[in-house]
């Protein structure tokens, strides 16, 4: 198409091929780049201008340069061509040949390369092979299944698993696995008393079967044992203050201070500590813990009308609960409170005449009912179903057989 004397050229894409088409001073030329063959091209009547007349059909004009024109560049044939800026209608044609960026889905698709990232992707599933090791944890309920408890109340000989202990002690008893060593001095009555006492904490609803399982086991693997002497000068002499290899943590407890009648029996006081210390507390360090901030020091801090790490020289007058021996240092105070806490809600406490008055000094509330009373925050942990301690107080004689 001639435009106030300007040359055009129209790329159209046809059925695979590239057209040029091309005009000048009149004269309409229609050539086929995919092609060498002329092709004669009838010129519509509509096309003609008014300037010069028109042909009514012409040899196919050689445009410039065409030949060397590629078929897949069209871009080089846009660029032969200077653009018409006297005819909006003739400009607004070229940008239909922007269609041609179709050239670019090659690059689209490469971009459909990452695809080859899925096996990287693929290889992060591999964290599934730590399933096995989630599976071992299930071996602590099976150990427990296991376990034999050794119950055997009666005083004998200690058995060649102690050997470490032969030196000091000649006899003993076991109450669900943990042991009870005493010299020889010791009344064979005053050491299966203990066995029993031992045995009635751990199981204190007498089923022949720990309460908590974890309390007896924890006190096994922590070499937990009474040790027992017909007095002090006794106990010391057997020399079990100077061994060292093959024993574990040991708590003391007196044949003289053990079953005495119409006294109170201090071996609910040094077995309740063997076991606070070595089995509830190591099973329930959150609640009980006597080294940190816990439940159990909140409440004796309480108890002792505020936070002390050394005796004070005087307690509060709000204080019930006000311990002078300057031998027994926080975590000290802390498992007696317990011990306090524990034995005056079973009861034990006011079952000797005058128990009260004696130990009034030190520890104020006596029955259960003055413990709920006075101190309903320790009363919350001792009746902890997660913790289970015990609710009946031992007298010594255990039916869980």
């Amino acid at each position: 198409m001639a435009v106030d004397g300007c040359r055009c050229v129209r790329v159209l894409l046809a059925v695979g091929a590239l057209f040029v088409v091309g005009c000048g001073g009149g004269g309409t030329a229609l050539q086929a780049a995919s092609s060498t063959t002329s092709v004669g091209v009838t010129t519509p009547p509509q096309v003609a201008t008014s300037e010069a007349p028109e042909p009514t059909s012409a040899p196919v004009a050689t445009t410039t340069n065409m030949p060397e024109v590629p078929t897949t560049s069209v871009v080089a044939v846009e660029e032969a061509v200077p653009a018409t800026t006297g005819a909006p209608p003739a400009t607004t044609e070229p940008p239909a040949t922007t269609a041609v960026p179709a050239t670019t889905e090659p690059p689209v698709a490469t971009t459909a390369v990452p695809a080859t990232t899925e096996p990287p992707a693929a290889t992060t599933a591999v964290p599934a092979t730590t399933e096995p090791p989630a599976a071992t944890t299930t071996v602590p309920p099976t150990t427990a299944v296991e376990h034999t408890w050794t119950l055997d109340l009666t005083s004998g000989p200690v058995p060649g698993r102690y050997a470490a202990y032969q030196p000091y002690f000649s006899k003993h008893v076991e109450a669900f696995g943990v042991p009870v060593f005493a010299t020889p001095a010791t009344p064979d009555s005053k050491l299966e008393h203990a066995g029993n006492v031992l045995a009635q904490y751990i199981d204190n609803d007498a089923d022949g079967e720990p309460d908590d399982p974890a309390v007896p086991e924890m006190m096994a693997n922590l070499a937990a044992a009474l040790v027992m002497g017909a007095d002090p000068d006794d106990l010391d002499e057997s020399g079990i203050w100077d061994a060292e290899d093959g024993i574990g943590n040991l708590q003391e407890l007196l044949g003289d201070e053990t079953d005495q009648p119409g006294e109170f029996d201090f071996a609910l006081e040094e077995i309740h500590h063997l076991i606070y210390n070595y089995g509830w507390v190591p099973n329930h360090r959150e609640v009980l813990s006597d080294s940190r901030a816990s439940d159990l020091t909140d409440a004796m801090d309480l108890a002792r009308g505020g936070h002390f790490g050394q005796i004070p020289d005087e307690y509060p007058a709000a204080a019930w609960y006000h311990y002078f021996d300057d031998s027994c240092e926080y975590s000290c105070m802390v498992s007696e409170y317990i011990y306090w806490a524990n034995t005056t809600l079973m009861g034990a406490q006011q079952q000797v005449p005058g128990r009260c008055d004696e130990i009034a000094e030190e520890w104020e509330p006596c029955t259960p009912t003055q413990l709920r009373a006075v101190d309903p925050a320790v009363v919350v942990i001792l009746e902890d179903p997660a913790i289970g301690f015990p609710m009946v107080a031992p007298d010594g004689n255990y039916t869980g057989r």
